[in-house]
């Protein structure tokens, strides 16, 4: 069984995403994009499989961290110092997806997340996620 579930930036809580990380930037040098990312999530019969597009990056300016039942991502965009950003992404997960060991990959533009899927109640605060 295939369930796909696609969010754009339509969504309530994101919509407020940017305002915020603008207040926050006040006393940063880099800038915070307005574009969220498109994203994807599979449910596959053992994990969810997580797409996230971030065309022209390198995969070592992601930080990705799994969180209780979400997956968070930030990226640095820019290698001038002008031309600098962040780009910062929050993906909300079903409760028996296992964040903590998720695996991450970027290939052709794309940030491939794989998030195996748990019988068991996970609590852990965070952990962070290597991208290979």
């Amino acid at each position: 069984m295939s369930t796909n579930f696609s969010k754009s930036q339509s969504s309530k809580r994101e919509k407020f995403a940017p305002a915020v990380n603008k207040k926050r930037n006040k006393n940063k040098s880099a800038s915070y994009s307005k574009h969220l990312p498109f994203y994807t999530v599979k449910e596959l019969p053992s994990l969810y499989e997580v797409q996230v597009k971030f065309p022209g990056l390198k995969r070592d300016t992601f930080t990705v961290y799994g969180n209780e039942h979400s997956l968070s991502i930030d990226a640095e965009t820019g290698m001038d110092a002008a031309k600098r950003g962040k780009i910062h992404r929050d993906i909300g997960m079903p409760q028996n997806a296992d964040t903590e060991l998720a695996i991450a990959e970027y290939k052709n533009d794309v940030l491939y997340l794989f998030v195996p899927k748990s019988a068991l109640f996970s609590n852990h605060t965070s952990t962070r996620i290597v991208v290979y």
